[in-house]
């Protein structure tokens, strides 16, 4: 059993996680010929394609913001609280994207307000530095008051938004004890704040490629000259990567936190390696349908982070492509049911393999024997953990199944137990897809 361990001072969460065999059963050659076929049509998932914008916009009290929840959040529990501050033409939305999913596994509220001055030139905000300190203070205790957090809050700038986060922290280093600066953090620093970088610990992140991050890079490495005295701030060059705010640097400026803040065990994932490193190289080689090297990187991605749905969704996809039927079945309701706890990401891609499975084993009477045997054994195990989407999903399936097999009486029987649960989705959900469920609902009128 695997642990995966979110630690915080005097308190503990594990989510504990069966370990995905990486086992070798290789199916007939006709059947592996039929699932590469059928699988050059599956597209490309983009990650932060795949995450919900509608739960991370937010407007209340007078601010813009995007907002991005730990995975099992609960009001009870104290999480960390890191407040991001957007470069020009930017928003807190598209900050929020390449830090929330690894944020998301660290036990830490993410919130990303847009600027309070207006900049019309790139029709968007932006940071007015002494003009938005009482801004981003009303901002923090407002995240205060609606969240319970942790009291060390970790404050993230890009580009102009580390400029102002870096003259935030020196302003007010008891309200932001760790201060995160990519590629920003190049303005002049305030005289009269400087001698608080002692209480304050700093990363300076940057690249060095491309005119923007040169200029960045070379302001950044002589405000370091000046702050490195204080023993607190952290030089980190990331070498050919240009201004910009990827997954890469998500991890690399979480890491340091991890490692500064004294929040998380040596054991935790993070310190493990970068989980969406291996997710998105497994993404190119899917996309280059080698699906034996992108089995290979999703098995990388969820030995570091289990608890990861896309990560596994596509570990699933990919071991049944690969011929690698035993770990395919270790993690097909394992990520149907991560889907399910964790709404933070879409389906589309569980859906597509859910509704290719009839055909992968169509021309093999065994393996649709075999088939049906491991989904209604995993379903009456499972279906308590699954939504109402899913357990229709999963009806409709096992009776094309047993049509394939020729037991009319069981093709019925779950057919009709798909119509019923179908017809009670929440059409109000956002997993809802009307023409989907109309198609299938339509596909089971027409047997009766």
């Amino acid at each position: 059993m695997i642990r995966l361990f979110l630690i915080f001072p005097k308190r503990k969460k594990s989510i504990s996680f069966n370990p995905i065999p990486l086992l070798t059963m290789k199916f007939s050659k006709l059947f592996t010929s039929i699932l590469l076929f059928l699988f050059f049509l599956l597209p490309h998932l983009s990650l932060d394609a795949n995450l919900r914008k509608d739960l991370m916009l937010h407007n209340e009290e007078g601010y813009n913001y995007a907002l991005s929840l730990p995975a099992n959040y609960s009001e009870n529990k104290t999480y960390v609280l890191a407040i991001c501050l957007h470069g020009l033409n930017g928003s807190g939305l598209s900050l929020i994207r390449p830090l929330a999913p690894y944020a998301h596994y660290m036990n830490m509220i993410l919130a990303c307000p847009d600027g309070n001055i207006p900049d019309p030139n790139r029709n968007s905000t932006k940071w007015g530095y002494a003009g938005s300190t009482e801004y981003l203070i009303g901002f923090l205790k407002f995240m205060k008051s609606k969240y319970k957090v942790h009291p060390s809050v970790v404050l993230i700038g890009f580009s102009q938004g580390g400029n102002q986060g870096l003259y935030m922290a020196l302003r007010n280093p008891s309200l932001w004890p760790y201060f995160i600066s990519i590629s920003g953090g190049y303005s002049d620093i305030p005289t009269k704040y400087l001698s608080n970088a002692r209480k304050v610990k700093i990363f300076f992140f940057s690249g060095d490629t491309g005119p923007g991050e040169i200029y960045t890079k070379n302001k950044m490495d002589s405000r370091f000259d000046v702050l490195r005295k204080f023993k607190t701030t952290k030089r980190f060059i990331l070498k050919g990567h240009e201004h910009k705010v990827n997954h890469r640097v998500a991890y690399y400026s979480l890491k340091w936190f991890a490692e500064v803040s004294g929040m998380y065990k040596k054991s935790f994932w993070i310190h493990k390696g970068d989980f969406l490193e291996h997710f998105e190289n497994g993404e190119k080689f899917f996309k280059d349908n080698d699906y034996e090297n992108a089995y290979s990187e999703f098995s990388k991605c969820i030995h570091i982070n289990p608890v990861f749905p896309p990560g596994i969704a596509r570990f699933s996809n990919t071991a049944i492509l690969s011929g690698e039927m035993q770990a395919f079945k270790s993690s097909f309701f394992s990520s149907l049911e991560f889907h399910t706890n964790d709404p933070y990401f879409r389906r589309k891609e569980i859906f597509q393999l859910i509704d290719q499975i009839p055909d992968l084993v169509s021309r093999d009477p065994v393996l649709i024997q075999d088939m049906i045997g491991f989904l209604e054994q995993g379903f009456a195990d499972s279906e308590d953990k699954m939504d109402s989407y899913f357990i229709s999903e999963m009806y409709y399936l096992i009776g094309h199944l047993y049509r394939g097999d020729g037991n009319q009486e069981k093709y019925l029987e779950n057919m009709n137990n798909a119509k019923f649960h179908f017809s009670q989705l929440d059409e109000d959900s956002f997993f809802y897809q009307e023409a989907e469920v109309n198609r299938k609902l339509d596909a089971i009128s027409s047997i009766e």
